[in-house]
């Protein structure tokens, strides 16, 4: 007797996956913490029932974000935030990301997206997020593997928080110029590692990053060693 074959999900059109969960839906994904520099984001999405609405978006190329330009992002990203029944973004910045650590920072900003829908929702619907289950999350949800390839609700929770992170960075290309915020997004590019060496570590790069630790600590070995050089009682500069 032949075994039956089980669909692969991932086959399936995100749009068909999602109408397979109850609505209101619930989609987040996270964005940025591959980064070494700025802040980690998180997005959470409720599209509308209106096919119009989900026809324009999936027209309009709504997919991972990471597989979309940057112009498609933000016009995409008008279009959600414009017709989203549910639509919150979270923030950790690289201070509270040191101390909470990578883990706790990313429960603490779903939590809070998760509390804030089920305060409009009730119990109604469903919550999905992109990756793996997590145990330290204080509502059910659904772990979803590659989520935001598989579902248009997380691919759309992906693109609000990349565009919005990335408007972040934008801004801080301005505060710390040089760093090339505005092209790597605070990705350890070529362009970023370059920067890193000729300016330093500037403050919104995150010290639990190991690229990171390693310049702070040769510029701390550095500032010793020229304090063995100075003549007695002249301080070495600090570094800051």
């Amino acid at each position: 007797m032949r075994r039956k074959r089980r669909r692969n999900l991932k086959c399936i059109d995100p749009r068909l996956f999602d109408s397979m969960h109850q609505w209101p839906l619930l989609g987040i994904d996270e964005v940025g913490t591959g980064c070494a520099a700025g802040p980690i984001a998180a997005g959470g999405v409720v599209l509308p029932k209106d096919a119009v609405v989900l026809d324009a978006l999936q027209a309009a190329g709504l997919k991972d974000s990471k597989q979309m330009t940057p112009a498609s992002r933000r016009r995409v990203s008008e279009v959600i935030v414009k017709h989203a029944e549910f639509c919150e973004i979270r923030y950790i910045h690289p201070r509270e990301l040191e101390e909470l650590g990578q883990g706790r920072a990313l429960d603490k900003m779903f939590n809070s997206i998760m509390g804030e829908f089920r305060r409009r929702y009730k119990a109604e619907g469903a919550i999905i997020l992109d990756g793996n289950k997590r145990s330290d999350l204080d509502y059910f949800h659904i772990a979803v593997h590659q989520g935001d390839q598989r579902s248009l609700s997380i691919a759309a929770a992906s693109v609000v928080a990349k565009v919005a992170r990335d408007k972040f960075m934008e801004e801080y290309a301005l505060d710390f110029p040089g760093y090339g915020f505005e092209n790597h997004k605070g990705y350890l590019t070529a362009e970023h590692k370059d920067a890193l060496v000729k300016l330093g570590v500037a403050e919104i790069h995150r010290r639990n990053v190991r690229p990171i630790q390693v310049l702070l600590k040769r510029a701390e070995q550095s500032l010793e060693a020229a304090s063995e050089t100075l003549p007695e009682g002249v301080e070495p500069p600090s570094g800051d």
